[in-house]
């Protein structure tokens, strides 16, 4: 099943990464890190060597919108 919903745990962290790096996904598998740079205005790229999940990754791109990012909530946090 793919992960329509990206989780704070799939976020690039932030000690490494801020505003204005570039984050690579080697293995993007369904995209969920790319979708969530693209949220967070991250410049990111991403390798996948299956072309349905290449379909994927650019369906769930094409439907994210820049900086359409809800952080979790205190409580969404607790009870990762």
């Amino acid at each position: 099943k793919i992960n329509e919903n990206v989780t704070i745990k799939e976020f690039p962290d932030k000690k490494f990464a801020k505003k204005g790096d570039k984050i690579l996904d080697p293995f993007a598998g369904s995209g969920s890190i790319l979708v969530a740079c693209k949220q967070l205005s991250f410049d990111s790229m991403g390798c996948e060597i299956n072309s349905e999940y290449v379909k994927i990754i650019r369906k769930r791109l094409s439907q994210t919108m820049v900086g359409d990012f809800n952080p979790p909530t205190e409580e969404n946090l607790i009870n990762t």
